[in-house]
């Protein structure tokens, strides 16, 4: 009994050892500055380089790290001239700041239609007839309302996605989103969805090609440059006249 006693003693006091020791690491590296740690860090990393590198990966090879390449521009990220675009119906529109965003509101609009006729409604417990049915249509619902409120989103959505490429095309999503939310009101909280996307079409749009020149902050924006005269949009180079060719008066 006298060993295991001895042993089990000499067990704490190697673990009270580790612990007093482990601490006093911690805190030796805490009292260190952070850029001297960086710096330590950095220069006991097998590998190490100055450029940016991406995160290692579990199949890629330790200590090594591939240079982060700058993202390739997609279509919608830089501004375009409507007058000059090229492609398709959807590759047009796909090319607009804003234009993916409204999209993608159509086709989801669409597919929460299609979801709102085909799946039932519970009827409430206090409207259920014994032994009647516990579920309806939304035709059941809304009656004669139905076939226009499920027409209303989709309609709006169409709208918006036919008019990217029109010059006025914010203002048209603004007041498409505000037809659109008669599907909130009326057919359920997942309306919401293209209407949010709506909603950040025009912030994608704002935020590629600044504010619209019609609105308020186009207009405080214009004056702001008119004050400092720096012009908002460069002026057209002027054409150079052609100077006349030298009549030779030797004959």
């Amino acid at each position: 009994m006298a060993n295991d006693r001895s042993s089990s003693k000499q067990k704490r006091a190697r673990q009270n050892r580790a612990q007093r020791e482990a601490r006093e690491a911690r805190a030796k590296a805490a009292s260190e500055p952070a850029s001297a740690r960086q710096a330590k860090y950095a220069s006991a990393a097998p590998g190490a380089t100055t450029t940016e590198t991406k995160k290692q990966g579990f199949l890629s090879p330790r200590g090594q790290g591939a240079a982060r390449e700058p993202r390739r521009a997609r279509p919608g990220d830089t501004p375009v001239d409507l007058d000059t675009l090229e492609g398709n119906w959807y590759s047009k529109r796909m090319q607009v700041p804003g234009g993916r965003q409204v999209l993608t509101g159509l086709l989801l609009v669409v597919i929460l239609t299609v979801l709102t006729i085909l799946s039932p409604v519970p009827i409430a417990k206090q409207d259920q007839v014994k032994g009647g049915p516990t579920t309806e249509s939304v035709f059941d619902r809304l009656g004669a309302f139905t076939i226009p409120v499920l027409l209303l989103p989709v309609i709006a959505m169409a709208i918006a996605a036919y008019f990217i490429t029109s010059p006025r095309r914010r203002g048209i999503w603004i007041a498409c989103a505000v037809v659109s939310t008669a599907g909130v009101t009326f057919l359920g909280i997942p309306y919401i969805f293209p209407v949010g996307f709506l909603v950040y079409a025009g912030m994608r749009a704002n935020k590629v090609e600044g504010p619209n020149p019609n609105s308020r902050a186009g207009r405080a924006a214009r004056r702001a440059a008119e004050a400092t005269g720096i012009p908002t949009v460069d002026p057209a180079p002027k054409p150079v006249d052609e100077a006349p060719e030298p009549v030779d008066d030797a004959d």
